[in-house]
């Protein structure tokens, strides 16, 4: 496995330069741009032959080995196309008011790049996993990468993402469901005796070096 950060700069080739475990990518920096970052991140298939890319946010701590034996599990078909996390779509069981487009330009989360360019026509979004921690399988990221030129970037990284495989052969496999999850509290770094038994693949929000070490300390062998 190779650990790599993400690092805006604007001076970086078109496909990169890495440097140690840095990507310096050419894409400006700040919270509103991470989708530009997350496109410049398909170059990785320019300086990594991988079976898959496992994109995280800093403030995500990931269970490896749950999301390992996940991925072993699956029939040879289908680990050439796999896009997985915490899907999250219009009418799941687990939570239907999830995957809404939001049209409140007031709102948090409004994207007026996607509504604008599907017309406001749409209610709801393309089915999309939640951008704290998501998996993509190498001949997907070959796709996109190669056709990347043509993208276009929505305000919204996971819709983004979403939106780019809505019509590829893509199979979407979900770790947790969205309401099971309880992604958002960092969790992991709680300790109490039900801890062991989450089988959560990833814990979100874990905003400082202590919780992510808690988290290794309670969680080793997740």
């Amino acid at each position: 496995m190779q650990v790599l950060f993400l690092v805006s700069h604007i001076d970086a080739s078109e496909e990169g330069d890495l440097v140690g475990d840095i990507l310096y990518v050419q894409c400006p920096a700040g919270y509103r741009n991470i989708v530009q970052k997350t496109k410049a991140m398909l170059s990785i298939v320019t300086h990594f032959n991988h079976k898959y890319l496992m994109k995280s946010d800093d403030d995500t701590f990931v269970c490896l080995n749950r999301v390992a034996k996940r991925m072993f599990t699956l029939p040879p078909a289908v680990k050439e196309k796999v896009y997985a996390g915490i899907p999250t779509a219009c009418g799941l069981e687990s939570n239907p008011h999830i995957g809404r487009v939001i049209k409140d330009p007031n709102h948090k989360w409004h994207d007026a790049k996607f509504v604008s360019h599907t017309l406001g026509g749409l209610d709801c979004y393309p089915a999309y996993h939640q951008g704290a921690f998501y998996l993509l399988s190498e001949p997907l990221v070959q796709y996109l990468h190669q056709g990347r030129s043509k993208l276009l970037t929505f305000t919204n990284e996971d819709v983004t993402m979403g939106s780019w495989l809505m019509g590829v052969d893509r199979e979407m496999i979900a770790f947790n469901s969205i309401s099971e999850a309880r992604l958002w509290e960092c969790t992991c770094a709680k300790y109490t005796k039900w801890l062991k038994y989450d089988t959560n693949a990833f814990f979100h929000n874990c905003k400082s070096l202590d919780q992510l070490q808690k988290c290794a300390e309670f969680l080793p062998f997740c």
